[in-house]
């Protein structure tokens, strides 16, 4: 198996714990208390199960689905968006440029080949 860049090997190295999320729109993960922040798809994420996933270097990011609602440094503060470099991320949980809600998983248009080119 050939990697295609080191954002798959991240992907296989990170551990994934399901957590539920507190009634304060937060996830608990080792002691840190991670604060969802507004999203355009629910108006929160109360009771719903999530994926928590923590990278090599301690990253951490929230995924609700296949949608990543959330990245996080070490100390559990939130990497803001325009910050981020896309290259230092796995490619699937790089912010979407364009948000797709609804239909289809197979009507969805196909970014990632678009980013590929």
């Amino acid at each position: 198996m050939i990697l295609r860049d080191a954002g798959q090997l991240a992907e296989i190295l990170c551990i994934e714990e399901t957590r539920v999320v507190a009634r304060d729109n937060t996830v608990s993960y080792n002691r840190l208390s991670l604060q969802l922040p507004q999203s355009p798809v629910r108006a929160h994420f109360v009771k719903a199960k999530v994926k928590v996933r923590k990278y090599p270097g301690g990253s951490l990011a929230v995924f609700h689905g296949p949608r990543l609602l959330a990245r996080y440094n070490v100390e559990g503060q939130p990497i803001d968006r325009s910050s981020l470099r896309a290259a230092a991320w796995p490619a699937s949980t790089r912010w979407p440029s364009v948000l797709w809600i609804g239909g289809s998983r197979s009507s969805a248009p196909d970014h990632q080949a678009q980013a590929d080119n």
